[in-house]
């Protein structure tokens, strides 16, 4: 797959982005506020339904960013008419509702973000379009996209979790009592919080005390996974192992937020680690849900030639569970670390990154949390050239040792012969 992030910018074309705006005087706006991106997109701007129409047919795009608000019709009808005429331009709806998407449909080439988002989030705003569009682009992942029939919603809990804490008067109180509404969510951050992860010596029985010791960003990413689990059918995808994979997702969040702690020193990214590593196997559940006896093959497959199950996907499907996860964060709207960290986490080097970041995080304990007999050979690991590249070639038994786990078999062997020596 190819991406921005990893091909130089001097040899890839600028994509061509046409942006709506509702005057002369904000098109003058909009191109001051936007300047500092023409290094890396060729920005074409309108103030009317023909003027951008003009521009998508003669210039061509990649992507469009049209103003949505009540009164909205025409936009509306730009925008699915790009659908007929541009299949595969992503859509960046400006508007104040969330709910304005609907009218769209679930479509994973429409983004929604805020009206007037500011200078510095559009470029980020723009990568992640990229990213989803350049996912889209491979027909083995169109062609698996399109066999989703049931494709997990944006919880609603969510959504109100998320309004509450940007409010005015936020609080922990309220979102507890939003979330204690819940039980599926109730149930699965409590079991979370009373784990042995956490330690605690007095169990915690109420969402608001739940709420009050994991803090804002953890609950919402066990929001978001929680009723991910919740929409799937256990008889249906029994093959998976529903209790293994939720065992595997948390160990994942709680491994990926003690690297990046312990790594990066920042409260922001380790908060996103935490989420994207409960979110890291989503693609698994869809799979699972939407293609049961297909999937059923592929399992076993992994388990017969104890090959990685990502690389048994690839090869019937043609695309793997975690581009398929990428794919619904970036349907969610989720930003674009996520998108990558859960779309990248078994073949991070296609990041292009020097750095360890929050993908790193999640790569890693991903490989911590399957580390065991059970899945010889049939885990992924950890990729030594991507390590390597980003100037940690040795950490496994760090990282290990930073999530309260023994050195590996291999470790135990060095020290063992060492102390022979």
């Amino acid at each position: 797959m190819q991406t921005l992030a990893a091909t130089p910018m001097s040899l890839v074309p600028k994509p061509k982005v046409i942006v709506w705006s509702k005057s002369v005087a904000e098109t003058d706006l909009l191109r001051a506020r936007l300047r500092a991106l023409s290094l890396k997109y060729e920005l074409h701007f309108g103030s009317s339904g023909d003027d951008v129409r003009r521009l998508a047919h003669a210039e061509g795009c990649d992507g469009v960013i049209v103003p949505i608000s009540a009164e909205t019709g025409q936009e509306i009808d730009f925008l699915k008419e790009v659908v007929v005429f541009r299949p595969g331009t992503f859509r960046i709806v400006r508007s104040t509702e969330r709910s304005h998407l609907q009218v769209l449909g679930k479509d994973p080439f429409t983004h929604h973000v805020p009206f007037d988002p500011e200078p510095e989030s559009w470029e980020h705003i723009l990568d992640r379009c990229m990213l989803m569009r350049t996912w889209m682009d491979t027909p083995d992942l169109k062609s698996l996209i399109g066999k989703m029939k049931k494709l997990p919603a944006l919880p609603n809990v969510y959504t109100r979790v998320v309004d509450e804490l940007n409010s005015a008067e936020a609080s922990l109180a309220k979102v507890a009592e939003i979330v204690a509404e819940d039980p599926v969510v109730t149930a699965k951050m409590l079991q979370l919080v009373n784990s042995s992860f956490f330690g605690l010596h007095q169990q915690i029985v109420s969402a608001a005390d739940a709420v009050m010791f994991l803090g804002a960003d953890r609950v919402k990413g066990l929001i978001l996974v929680a009723r991910v689990f919740s929409q799937f059918d256990p008889k249906v995808i029994v093959a998976l192992g529903l209790d293994q994979l939720w065992n595997h997702s948390m160990k994942a969040g709680v491994y990926a937020q003690s690297i990046a702690k312990w790594e990066m020193r920042d409260a922001r990214a380790t908060a996103a680690a935490f989420t994207a590593g409960l979110l890291h196997d989503v693609g698994k559940l869809m799979l699972a849900g939407n293609l049961p006896d297909e999937y059923l093959k592929v399992l076993d497959v992994s388990r017969r030639e104890r090959i990685p199950i990502h690389v048994a996907e690839q090869r019937a499907f043609g695309a793997t569970h975690a581009e398929l996860g990428g794919v619904l964060m970036g349907l969610w709207g989720l930003p674009l670390e996520l998108v990558q960290s859960v779309g990248w986490h078994h073949d991070p080097i296609r990041s292009g990154d020097r750095k360890f970041t929050v993908l790193t995080a999640v790569h890693a304990a991903n490989a911590v949390a399957s580390d065991n007999p059970e899945s010889a050979g049939r885990s992924s690991g950890l990729d030594a050239n991507y390590l390597a590249s980003i100037g940690l070639p040795d950490r496994r038994n760090q990282w290990r040792q930073v999530c309260g786990l023994e050195p590996g078999q291999d470790e135990k062997a060095k020290a063992g012969s060492k102390g022979k020596s």
